[in-house]
Parts: structure tokens; C-alpha cells; sequence
């Protein structure tokens, strides 16, 4: 059988491909047939005139792609699977887009155009690379690589991830916040924010009420109203959020989202406030969400137990990311649940897709379980101590005449406040010329009046060897931009912070 072939001549690919994409036009626009017997490897060569070896390759391209098929005997035929219906679909232009589910919908709202990646946010006051205990990492690391081929094999999976890393955590929690857990309360993530996601999959309803801290971190609202929860604002005072209103909602929230010390003024609850909240929702349909994620930096108090070690009727879910201390080495969490849950968090975990990668839990169990993790934290705490009494000394030291103080004991970050009479843009100059990293607030507002010019600086990367000069510089940029006197809000009890 003779077969002429039209080659594109233009085409940089391989002889074989172009003869094969020649015989699928041809299958393709009916010229050859289903069943049609094929030219042998032979006398396709010498009918192209190609080695033989060019002309079996084009038939291995062939068969892979389903356009051909041999027969036992030898003889090779157009593949019965191959449609010539594919010629009749019209050629049209390709302007066809997604139509969003609702979850969609509030995705696409949520982040608009204009919209600011909450990226930037997350990265800022996380620890500098030198400080990070990246050889130790590397050595849990390379142990668990070279263990994986002992163990991995034998490795029973778990929705709930390695029982290993879910027992460190559990002593590390019993030994840093006070909670007494069992492993099977345990649930670990690949990401920071699997755990919340999997929690509002879970309990949240189209149109649940949410109540969350004001202020806080913009990306938590947006997080639950992406679920379809309504977001109500609880306003905070010096000894945390007021309690007296959730008796004010419209109904009960199902959710109450809170941080160990609040997330922007850095103030903590206070114990009254506490034990309050947890006789209110041991009293109401509510779930507290406690989200632990920089509880390891308290200066100045005794950092105080978690609030998922005082409750007694099984309404708090704790949750922790590694986020703060270790990114980028680590980027998991953790989330433990009361007993009541397990079951149902275990079969929604079975019913949906959850992986997290084996190597990282065996590296990370490791890390804790040898006191890595812990020094590494003792070690920063200290470090970040005496960063953030240096930044303070230093606007102390440039003689700003106006100074509120603050009750704010932990975090990485300090709040200042501003003249409002200075605009954005200087302020972004002035930081950005002195070497400071600063963050404005307003975002974090939802309810509450939102003051002009209220900032935090980062001290997790501050030298203290060059903090006076950077903010000396900052301030004398600012007094150009005008002449009243710069009000800023900084820690008290600053002394206490160094020991």
C-alpha cells in the first residue's frame, strides 16, 4: 500500500512527528478509515523515503496517541477509537469563561482588581533568616530522608496525619500552654490556614453569624465570609473583647474568633474576661476559635494558659501554625478539637482530599521531640525582647514630647500613632528611607472608628546597634512634613522586657 503524506515543511519538530500529525490530519479529515489497513513500518519507509527506524517511531507516536493499532498477524489498522466527528466541530473563537459557584462569587468579591495580596501581611514580622535554626532543620530533614526508605514504606496513612508528630505535639502543648489532650485530638495541616478552612466547611451555614475581635487581621473576615458567615465586630477595651456584647447580636454567633492577645493593639485578655466567655458559650450554641499563633513572644507577664486547658464543656477548638516562628522552613499547623468532635472531624477528613507530606511530619517530630523547637523559641524570645526594649528607647531618646502608653506584652510588633496631619505617602517615604518596617492599621478595622496614622513596626529584624539612628532619622523626616509633635503608643513596663 502506497500512502502519500503531506509534510509541514515549516515545522521545527522531528521527521517522525511531523509523519505522525500528517496521518492523525489524515485520520481525522476521513481520508483514512476505521479499520483501513496501514502500510508495514517497511513500506512506509521506502514510500517516504526515511529509515525504517524514522517510519517505526512514527508508528510508536501512532499507537500511543490511539490513532492506530496492530494486529496480532502483524498487520497494523486504523484504530476503531478514533472519531472522524472531530472534523465537524466548528473552529470558533475561544471566549468562554468560569461561571462562579457562590463560593466563587464571594472569592472574586472579596479580592477584587484593586485589591492588596494579604501575602505582604502575613510575611511581616516574621523572623529574619539569620536567626532561623536552619541547621538543625536541615539535619531532621536529611534524617527523615534517609529513614523513609526503612519506614515510609510501612507507614500507615491517617487523615489526621503522623501519629508521631500528633504525640510531640501533644507533650509540646502540655509543656508550653497547659493542655492536656490525647494524640486523637490531634489534627495536622500542610498549610496555616487548612485547619480554618476544614472548621468553617464543617460548622458553618449560609448566613451563620461569626463574631470576631475588632480590630483584626483583614485576611480572618475575609476567610469567613468566603464561607458565607456574617461577620459581627466585638470591641475590645484594656482587658480584651467586651464580653456584655454578644448579649447585643441579632442571635447568637456560631463561631467566636480570638487571639491570646489581641491581634494589633497586642493587648491580652484578661482572666475575668476569660472565665466570663467561657461561661457564656457553656451556656449558648457558640464554638471559640483560638487562634494561638504568636502566644510564644509575652514580655514583661507571665504568658497566660490557653483557653482550651480551661474549658470544661468542650466549646473551644485551639489552633497553631509554625507560621510565625519558622516560616519558610515550616509552613504547617495544627488544630486540636474536643473529644465530642473527633468522629466527625475524622469522617469529614476521610471524605475529602488531605495530605500532608511525610517527610516534613517525620522532620518536624524530630525537631520537637530532641528540644529544637523549644530552645530555638527561648532563644528569639530573648532576642526579640531586647529588639523591641531597643526600638522603644529609641523613639524615648529623639525627645517626642507627646507619648501614650499601651498594656500591649507580646507579638513582634509595636504600635505607633501618628500626627493625622501627616499623610501616608510621607510617612511611607520617611519609614522606607530610615530602614523601618511599618504596617498601617486601618485595613484590620471593621466596626470601631479607625484612628489616622496608626502603624506597627516590625522589631523581629531590628539591630539593635542601629535602631536609634534609623528612628532618629524616621522622626526628623516626619518633622519636615510638619511641626506638631509626634504621638506614638509603646509598651509599658519596657525594662521588665530585657530580663
Amino acid at each position: 500500500m502506497h500512502l502519500i503524506l503531506q509534510l509541514d515543511s515549516d515545522s521545527t519538530l522531528p521527521l517522525y512527528k511531523r509523519m505522525a500529525n500528517a496521518i492523525c490530519r489524515a485520520v481525522n479529515e476521513g481520508f483514512l478509515k476505521y479499520g483501513q489497513v496501514m502500510p508495514s513500518s517497511r513500506e512506509l519507509a521506502e514510500c517516504m523515503a526515511v529509515s525504517r527506524l524514522t517510519a517505526r517511531r512514527c508508528y510508536e507516536e501512532l499507537s500511543v496517541q490511539g490513532y492506530i493499532r496492530s494486529h496480532s498477524r502483524g498487520k497494523t489498522f486504523v484504530s476503531k477509537y478514533v472519531s472522524q466527528i472531530d472534523a465537524q466541530i466548528p473552529e470558533v473563537d475561544n471566549r468562554k469563561s468560569i461561571r462562579p459557584s457562590q463560593l466563587g462569587q464571594r472569592l472574586l468579591f472579596e479580592q477584587g482588581p484593586d485589591s492588596e495580596p494579604i501575602m505582604g501581611s502575613t510575611l511581616f514580622g516574621l523572623a529574619p533568616s539569620k536567626l532561623l535554626p536552619l541547621v538543625r532543620w536541615q539535619e531532621c530533614l536529611y534524617e527523615a530522608v534517609r529513614g523513609i526508605g526503612v519506614d515510609g514504606f510501612s507507614f500507615k496513612e491517617d487523615a489526621f496525619g503522623s501519629i508521631e508528630l500528633r504525640k510531640q505535639i501533644q507533650a509540646l502543648v502540655s509543656r508550653t500552654r497547659g493542655i492536656h489532650c490525647s494524640s486523637e485530638q490531634i489534627i495536622v495541616f500542610p498549610s496555616t490556614e487548612g485547619g480554618l478552612d476544614l472548621l468553617c466547611r464543617l460548622s458553618l451555614r449560609e448566613d451563620d453569624l461569626v463574631a470576631i475581635e475588632d480590630p483584626c487581621f483583614v485576611g480572618i473576615r475575609k476567610s469567613f465570609r468566603l464561607h458565607g458567615a456574617k461577620i459581627c465586630s466585638l470591641p475590645n477595651d484594656g482587658e480584651g473583647i467586651k464580653i456584655d456584647s454578644l448579649a447585643d447580636l441579632e442571635k447568637n454567633p456560631r463561631l467566636i474568633y480570638i487571639t491570646p492577645h489581641q491581634d494589633t493593639s497586642g493587648v491580652p485578655m484578661s482572666g475575668v474576661r476569660r472565665h466570663r466567655l467561657l461561661q457564656w458559650v457553656a451556656s449558648n450554641d457558640s464554638l471559640i476559635v483560638e487562634d494561638d499563633f504568636d502566644s510564644e513572644y509575652r514580655y514583661g507577664e507571665e504568658p497566660q494558659p490557653a483557653l482550651f486547658s480551661q474549658d470544661h464543656s468542650g466549646s473551644v477548638v485551639y489552633r497553631y501554625n509554625f507560621w510565625k516562628s519558622l516560616y519558610p522552613l515550616v509552613k504547617m499547623s495544627f488544630m486540636i478539637v474536643p473529644t465530642s468532635m473527633v468522629p466527625t472531624f475524622r469522617r469529614m477528613l476521610d471524605a475529602v482530599c488531605h495530605d500532608t507530606p511525610l517527610i516534613e511530619q517525620m522532620a518536624l517530630a524530630a525537631f520537637i521531640s530532641r528540644g529544637h523547637y523549644e530552645r530555638y523559641l527561648s532563644k528569639s524570645r530573648k532576642n526579640y525582647a531586647v529588639q523591641r526594649a531597643s526600638l522603644f528607647y529609641a523613639f524615648a531618646k529623639v525627645g517626642i514630647r507627646t507619648v501614650q502608653t499601651s498594656k500591649q506584652t507580646g507579638g513582634t510588633t509595636m504600635l505607633i500613632r501618628l500626627s493625622p496631619s501627616l499623610s501616608d505617602d510621607a510617612i511611607d517615604r520617611a519609614a522606607q528611607q530610615a530602614g523601618l518596617s511599618l504596617q498601617c492599621t486601618r485595613a484590620n478595622y471593621a466596626d470601631l472608628p479607625q484612628p489616622k496614622n496608626e502603624y506597627l513596626i516590625s522589631f523581629s529584624a531590628v539591630d539593635p546597634m542601629k535602631i536609634e539612628a534609623q528612628v532618629a532619622t524616621f522622626v526628623s523626616l516626619l518633622e519636615v512634613e510638619q511641626t506638631a509633635p509626634l504621638a506614638v503608643v509603646m509598651p509599658e513596663r519596657v525594662h521588665q522586657a530585657v530580663l
